[in-house]
């Protein structure tokens, strides 16, 4: 019984492995870019674990906050273009583009901080 297990979790374990390498042959250590790249897939998978599974006390609540986190982070990686539409939309004369958009950006990395502060802890229980 203990080796089938065994040997079930070995297969698990190096799907798992194959599933990340087209993630990980695009990391690279120089920008930011590609830890959230990491992070959004390693939430997209616990997002569908979640669903599938009991482990979370209230899923629906939990896949939310995960989704909202996702939303962020590809507005974060898509960066550029995102913040200077919206900086675009909402210039005034004699305002810094720049710093219109450099609110935004700290608005949404703000509210992925907080989203995952206040509620990553308890999406397991």
């Amino acid at each position: 019984m203990f080796i089938v297990a065994g040997v079930v979790d070995f297969y698990l374990r190096i799907k798992k492995i194959i599933r990340w390498l087209p993630i990980l042959w695009q990391d690279y250590e120089w920008d930011y870019i590609y830890l959230l790249i990491i992070m959004k897939f390693k939430l997209k998978y616990m997002k569908e674990y979640f669903k599938d599974s009991g482990i979370a006390s209230d899923k629906e609540i939990c896949c939310e906050q995960i989704e909202q986190a996702e939303k962020l982070i590809d507005r974060i990686i898509d960066g550029d273009d995102t913040y200077l539409i919206k900086a675009l939309e909402e210039i005034q004369p004699d305002e810094d583009i720049g710093a219109i958009e450099r609110a935004h950006f700290e608005k949404d990395f703000n509210e992925l901080c907080d989203i995952l502060r206040r509620h990553m802890r308890t999406w397991w229980d």
